[in-house]
């Protein structure tokens, strides 16, 4: 049996601890829809109609050049996760487009309805503050990274964190092209930094990688230890 609305509600962490009304109420506004790989659900410049949350995948997040109609990736992210929210509760145009790149399944809820249950609920508009402080943090380590470390040291603490989950050989999530714009750097500046970190424990074939020494690699690349280790057990503080 398919789960309903209600159940799938209950499981996001961002809607635990709501009332069974607001619950219901969400639940008459929101479908599950399951969207094939390169879907775009939605456009920078319009105003939203829904709040996308997927419950599974991943999606692209890009912005096009309007002359040029070139593409440029800003960010890739897995869900669980929440896209466009800033934009749905302010009722203003998306500054990004959205992509999904494997078959993602997503919750469509309706942004008006959600606007009116968030003024009604105070604890669905703290757990959704809680939210955005969240991604917003992760911007700023992005920016941090940019500023304060190489390509082929950004590349390192990518592999690191990789290899959290999946010690041993890692077969790259993204194909190069993705993996340079989401680490701020061209492909052959990508390409430059698999070579530099050949001689601090990564080996390459094709697209798995081997950290054959992960301390000499997290010594080069220097990952923030403290953020990255507390960064999915914030919430917001008493």
């Amino acid at each position: 049996m398919k789960a309903t609305p209600r159940k799938l509600l209950r499981a996001i962490p961002w809607f635990k601890g709501l009332s069974n009304e607001a619950l219901t109420y969400l639940s008459r506004h929101i479908r599950v829809q399951r969207f094939p790989a390169g879907t775009v659900l939605f456009v920078q410049g319009e105003i939203p109609d829904f709040c996308y949350i997927a419950l599974e995948g991943s999606i692209e997040l890009f912005v096009t050049d309007e002359e040029s109609s070139t593409e440029s990736l800003v960010e890739i992210s897995n869900a669980p996760n929440a896209y466009t929210m800033a934009a749905v509760l302010l009722g203003a145009p998306y500054i990004v487009s959205g992509r999904t790149i494997t078959v993602t399944t997503t919750l469509l809820l309706d942004a008006s309805a959600f606007r009116k249950s968030i003024r009604k609920n105070p604890k669905l508009a703290i757990n959704l503050l809680g939210l955005i402080s969240w991604q917003f943090r992760n911007m700023v380590r992005q920016v941090v990274s940019l500023k304060s470390k190489s390509t082929s040291e950004r590349l390192g603490c990518y592999l690191l964190m990789l290899a959290q989950t999946s010690p041993g050989k890692i077969k790259l999530p993204l194909d190069r092209k993705r993996l340079a714009s989401q680490l701020g750097m061209t492909k052959m500046s990508l390409l430059r930094a698999f070579r530099t970190l050949s001689a601090h424990g990564v080996q390459i074939r094709g697209e798995y990688i081997a950290i054959a020494n992960s301390e000499q690699l997290r010594a080069y690349s220097k990952p923030d230890r403290l953020t990255n280790n507390s960064e999915r057990r914030l919430k917001l503080a008493d």
